[in-house]
């Protein structure tokens, strides 16, 4: 008995079965390279895909904290502006409060000086 189950093969049977095994083998090992090539390539475009999705998870998130920084930028301008606005209401009132009292006080001294010009004219006559 011999490796092919047969014990009276001839030298050129055993070659044949040897080079159809051969042959099988090598078909098997193709068949395993296209195999694994097709999975090489589908595992490559799962990988692209998903660098992708988080490429695109990346840019909304990216999109999403600059637009946050440019509303948070907005509310700080509109408080800004909004303390400007009130400093500048309380310097104008400051401003009109001492404006009215120099009126006040320059009136004053005029009917002081009025008061004083006719005490002297009425000294005089």
């Amino acid at each position: 008995l011999n490796l092919f189950g047969d014990s009276q093969l001839s030298l050129q049977e055993i070659a044949d079965k040897a080079y159809q095994l051969q042959r099988k083998i090598d078909e098997n090992a193709e068949q395993e390279k296209a195999n694994l090539r097709s999975a090489v390539e589908t595992k490559h475009q799962e990988i692209e895909r998903h660098a992708m999705e988080l490429s695109r998870h990346a840019a909304s998130s990216i999109e999403a904290y600059k637009e946050s920084q440019l509303q948070s930028a907005e509310r700080n301008k509109a408080y800004q502006q909004a303390v400007v606005r009130q400093q500048a209401e309380q310097a104008k009132r400051l401003i009109d409060q001492q404006a009215a009292q120099a009126i006040a006080a320059v009136e004053a001294r005029d009917r002081q000086l009025d008061v004083q010009r006719q005490q002297q004219d009425l000294a005089r006559s």
